[in-house]
């Protein structure tokens, strides 16, 4: 089964992914999870959940995508990441491995696994461009685009 979403989609879809490992419907050789524009969404047991549970969680990343980067993490400035403990009640990570894509999607990066967020991934940029939420792969994402059979017109329906 692969989970997916983008956005608040993403964020629902790990929360999903999660209610089904917890419940045992699936073992984790049947799951897999693939995230658009993400936000973080929990903490250091809620991650490692999904990360052990499935048989693989991505969370694609168009280059400066603000939404992927709230809330904000806790920064770690020793290693450049983010914090994952200490003596706050809620330290936000995100899941999975990050996919990093370049400025307009041209190419891409698989980020270390060690880090929960790396450092030389889309935490290396200023991430601060709704464009780059709004639209993945050249495609607005949120719009379905309808192509009426006996018109030559396309009717754009936003949600």
């Amino acid at each position: 089964v692969v989970f997916t979403g983008q956005s608040l989609g993403g964020a629902m879809t790990v929360h999903a992914a999660i209610d089904t490992i917890l419940a045992g419907w699936l073992n984790k050789s049947q799951i897999l999870v693939y995230t658009y524009g993400q936000p973080r969404v929990g903490n250091r047991v809620f991650i490692d959940t999904i990360n052990r549970g499935t048989k693989g969680a991505f969370r694609v990343v168009n280059y400066r995508d603000t939404i992927s980067h709230i809330p904000p993490c806790i920064p770690n400035f020793k290693d450049r990441g983010c914090h994952h403990e200490g003596f706050l009640p809620f330290y936000p990570m995100h899941s999975s491995t990050e996919v990093w894509y370049s400025e307009g999607m041209q190419s891409f990066r698989v980020c270390s696994t060690q880090l929960n967020e790396d450092p030389n991934c889309s935490n290396s940029v200023q991430h601060n461009s709704v464009d780059d939420h709004l639209f993945y792969y050249g495609l607005k994402v949120g719009h379905l685009y309808f192509e009426h059979h006996n018109e030559t017109s396309v009717e754009e329906i936003s949600y």
